[in-house]
């Protein structure tokens, strides 16, 4: 059997396994554990815009596994317009686009639903994934003073030996 193929039925055996132990669930949490996480952990701080939670937009982030490596991220928003024609502009309630981080490190700004993060940026062993809301202005969106974000742990396995996925 070719690399591709044995890759391809390694990814259809494990995903099952993946689904049945939580290791490509989305976790959506509505708040971080303190104030200070507001400041992100990617090395700078950006102001938070504190909206009230009636009003306030929301995410949910899905992480599938590519059959041929990485992940394929779904950032699904309510009350929030992806506005990637307007990033570095001027705050504009409900619009904006996310932050990305990998293990709490600030990976890229997304400016839409879907996202392909590839294997090198998750290598094998358990990783947390986190989407941050953020406006134009790269402020957060906040609701009593916490960030807008979702989670998801992701479990990568070793790549098949000697061999790397077709792109």
């Amino acid at each position: 059997m070719d690399g591709l193929r044995a890759r391809l039925l390694s990814a259809a055996l494990l995903l099952p396994l993946l689904a049945g132990c939580g290791g490509a669930t989305a976790r959506p949490s509505g708040a971080t554990t303190s104030p200070a996480a507001a400041a992100h952990t990617h090395g700078h701080s950006h102001a938070m815009h504190d909206v009230p939670a009636d009003q306030a937009p929301t995410v949910a982030l899905e992480a599938r596994p590519d059959p041929l490596g990485g992940w394929n991220l779904r950032i699904r928003t309510t009350r929030f317009r992806w506005a990637p024609e307007r990033a570095n502009t001027e705050f504009r309630p409900g619009e904006g686009h996310a932050h990305l981080m990998v293990d709490g490190k600030k990976y890229t700004r997304l400016y839409g639903e879907w996202f392909f993060l590839p294997a090198s940026a998750v290598p094998a062993g358990t990783h947390v994934i986190e989407v941050m809301l953020n406006g134009n202005d790269h402020s957060a969106y906040a609701v009593n003073g916490q960030p807008v974000r979702a989670t998801a742990t992701v479990t990568s396995t070793p790549p098949a030996s000697g061999h790397s996925p077709a792109h």
